[in-house]
């Protein structure tokens, strides 16, 4: 689990990028420049790949896309690559050594 652990802190670190990058990025109260949603940084990294999402997600179902995956990437980049670094550490993390002894 190693792997895991280590995809982890690689997306810790993005999510600490893109947190420093849109603080310095702000031009007025601190709070609106946090919350710069995760569809706004793909379409200024990648519109084109952002435009072949949409589509491919519409042609699997027309529901997938508009109330799922948009409320999806909503959510600000920071925190959801946050997020996604603390799931992959949690489940990668090292287990404690249970010692069963038996008579």
């Amino acid at each position: 689990m190693p792997a895991l652990r280590f995809l982890g802190g690689i997306f810790l670190l993005i999510a600490v990028v893109i947190l420093v990058a849109d603080i310095t990025n702000a031009r007025g109260p601190i709070t609106a420049g946090l919350a710069v949603s995760t569809a706004k940084h793909w379409s200024n990294l990648a519109p084109a790949s952002l435009a072949s999402g949409q589509k491919s997600a519409q042609a699997v179902s027309s529901i997938l896309w508009d109330p799922i995956l948009k409320s999806f990437l909503a959510i600000p980049a920071w925190s959801l690559f946050a997020l996604l670094g603390s799931l992959l550490a949690y489940i990668g993390r090292r287990r404690r050594r249970v010692n069963i002894y038996t008579n």
